[in-house]
């Protein structure tokens, strides 16, 4: 292809007529390689580079950028695969928990080893057992949780400290990021939370699908020990 005829003296020459002459004869420098080689773009503070060097560096530059990017997603499939695997294991424990109490106990004991939460709580929207441990009131965490918990929506990030205080008592004082799981069925039953002495453990960047998944199995763990209750021993 031969290169169109230069924009005639008698116009002015500007540099936007030049970049748009450039981009319409795009193989001008394709036999001219050693004309490339002798332009010279100011480049601070190592004063003047040659365009090839400038495009190489770009290159470079770019190619940087992308293995960092690619790392980033080998790291993020490592720890997909991590949290694939631990998620298994806590559904086999699941499996073995004979009452409600093995349920939540084994909960507990399996975010805090396996999932690196600081705190766990689960409390239970329980009208029949008012007084047992895990039953929370409905009223008081709809006043401090409504939104998550009528949309049933997962949350991540930090919480304010009337919300921490309910969630981890005592220790509320040392959570800075928070978890939080509605957990339910047709109607929502109750909520998971788990709590970080690490601001930037659960951010609210992360996804939520695996907190999702976290809290199905957690539902129907609790949802069948309470219709099927282990049976008295002999």
């Amino acid at each position: 292809m031969n290169a169109t005829s230069p924009t005639p003296s008698s116009s002015p020459v500007t540099d936007e007529t030049i970049e748009t002459w450039l981009r319409n004869n795009p193989d001008f420098f394709l036999n001219r390689a050693e004309l490339l080689d002798t332009l010279e773009i100011p480049h601070a503070p190592n004063g003047a580079v040659s365009l090839v060097r400038r495009q190489i560096t770009g290159l470079r530059q770019r190619n940087q950028e992308l293995e960092k990017k690619l790392l980033d997603l080998v790291a993020i499939a490592r720890e997909n695969e991590n949290l694939a695997t631990q998620l298994h294991e806590f559904s086999l424990n699941l499996l073995e928990a004979d009452t409600l109490d093995d349920v939540l106990a084994v909960s507990r004991n399996q975010l805090i080893e396996a999932f690196k939460a600081d705190f766990v709580k689960i409390g239970l929207f329980d009208d029949d057992a008012p007084d047992s441990v895990h039953a929370v009131s409905r009223d008081d965490a709809e006043t401090l949780f409504g939104s998550l918990i009528k949309a049933k929506r997962n949350f991540c990030g930090s919480l304010a400290d009337e919300q921490n205080q309910y969630l981890f008592g005592e220790h509320a004082g040392e959570v800075e990021s928070v978890a939080f799981v509605p957990l339910y069925t047709t109607q929502t039953i109750g909520f998971l939370a788990l709590g970080s002495r690490d601001i930037a453990r659960f951010h609210q960047g992360m996804g939520t699908l695996f907190l999702g998944q976290l809290g199905e199995l957690v539902t129907r763990a609790i949802v069948h020990r309470q219709n099927h209750p282990a049976a008295e021993p002999q």
